[in-house]
């Protein structure tokens, strides 16, 4: 079984931190273009999304040290051993997961309700151009162990 490369590589034009950073500057755009669409304001959305960036930091940082004490890579391309410990338990992709829970928390922050498309775009751009991609390529890097991490931990929660 063989990576059919070209096919993605006609998908992908950038790497995933840099959907993260637009994402952000799309939820800040919004904030700041169309005043109007501020709509989610007070104490309590402000503590909620104070809370999901720090759910979302915590995930996307201890995701990484945990793969960095189990000496793997972190890189969307590169693979080299199924990490199934730690926050890996509960999701494949918990990096990714924090980064959305992030945008969703900013975006309530903000209170622009157009600032949400954020997190959407953001999902939809990992979860059709880059999940495919790495998950085939650990399918054929890392054969039965991934296969059988695949079959009992979802891809986001």
């Amino acid at each position: 079984m063989s990576l059919n490369v070209q096919r993605y590589k006609r998908k992908v034009f950038l790497i995933p931190p840099v959907y993260f950073v637009i994402a952000i500057g799309f939820a800040f755009g919004c904030y700041w273009q169309l005043p109007q669409l501020n709509l989610l304001t007070g104490t309590t959305s402000d503590v909620v999304g104070i809370a999901a960036l720090a759910v979302g930091c915590y995930l996307m940082l201890f995701s990484v040290l945990h793969l960095y004490r189990e000496k793997t890579t972190f890189h969307f391309d590169r693979s080299s051993s199924v990490v199934s410990s730690g926050h890996y338990r509960f999701s494949r992709n918990p990096i990714y997961l924090g980064k959305l829970i992030f945008l969703l928390g900013l975006s309530v922050i903000l209170g622009n309700v157009l600032a949400f498309g954020s997190a959407v775009f953001y999902f939809a751009v990992i979860n059709q151009m880059f999940l495919p991609y790495e998950e085939e390529k650990m399918e054929i890097e890392l054969g039965a162990p991934y296969l059988e991490y695949k079959a009992k931990v979802r891809r986001w929660l």
